[in-house]
């Protein structure tokens, strides 16, 4: 993986809601098609691109202009379904800012039954992450609504206790998390260190709370340099699903 661009596109990613029109350049679509790809191979997810599809954001208005969306498609009876469309979910974000492609997840306001992304019967699909070129100046609706989720954001303290006594890896995982996108930017996780270890838990419970904390250990491990994912035990960081 490569930390370094990673941690240049976390820099940069902001959720963008109101795009241009303008269509993706071939070879960018492309680039990210043939990555999705391979995440599903790794992940055994379905995720798939979808362009000329309005479908799932009609009478919305807010995403006007997108070039088209990922559709977050797994297996209904793969557990770690949600935390898997976070993460992998989130590279696709990451690799698209740094293509200067604007993206933001959507949950609540896609329309899945609306959508043109093939769902086989034993899978699911959750939500979708928006893209397009995104409008240099933001609209007076898109101000309002960061000016709201901001009032739900937290301090380091909250997210990680013992902060201040951990090593830098660690704090510069934690960093990385904070700038990570979820649900009404509520950040509904909390990491600690304990010995030479890095642990996870989600500290609230709604739909989507796993694709937060997906979204959020992919952070974490781009911020630390390699601090990685997480078993299903004590949501302990380490190399493998």
């Amino acid at each position: 993986m490569d930390y370094k661009k990673y941690r240049d596109a976390i820099g940069k990613r902001v959720s963008n809601r109101k795009f241009t029109g303008a269509s993706i350049p071939e070879d960018k679509l492309v680039k990210l098609k043939e990555l999705v790809g391979a995440y599903n191979k790794e992940s055994g997810l379905s995720m798939q691109v979808i362009t000329g599809d309005n479908g799932p954001f009609e009478g919305g208005g807010i995403f006007g202009g997108s070039a088209g969306y990922l559709a977050l498609v797994g297996k209904a009876n793969d557990s770690d379904r949600m935390e898997k469309e976070g993460y992998f979910g989130e590279l696709f974000v990451l690799e698209a800012t740094s293509m200067g492609i604007g993206t933001c997840w959507v949950a609540s306001s896609f329309g899945k039954d609306k959508s043109k992304a093939v769902v086989a019967d034993d899978e699911v699909l959750d939500l979708g992450i928006v893209f397009g070129i995104a409008e240099p100046k933001l609209s007076i609706k898109e101000k309002m609504i960061r000016k709201v989720l901001a009032k739900n954001a937290k301090k380091k303290g909250d997210v990680a206790p013992n902060y201040d006594a951990a090593p830098e890896w660690f704090q510069a995982g934690v960093d990385a998390a904070m700038k990570s996108p979820s649900t009404k930017n509520t950040m509904p996780f909390a990491f600690t260190y304990e010995g030479t270890e890095a642990y996870v838990h989600a500290t609230t419970d709604h739909e989507c709370v796993m694709v937060d904390l997906g979204i959020a250990k992919l952070h974490f491990e781009v911020g630390a340099g390699g601090t990685r994912k997480c078993d299903g035990k004590k949501n302990r960081l380490h190399s493998s699903w």
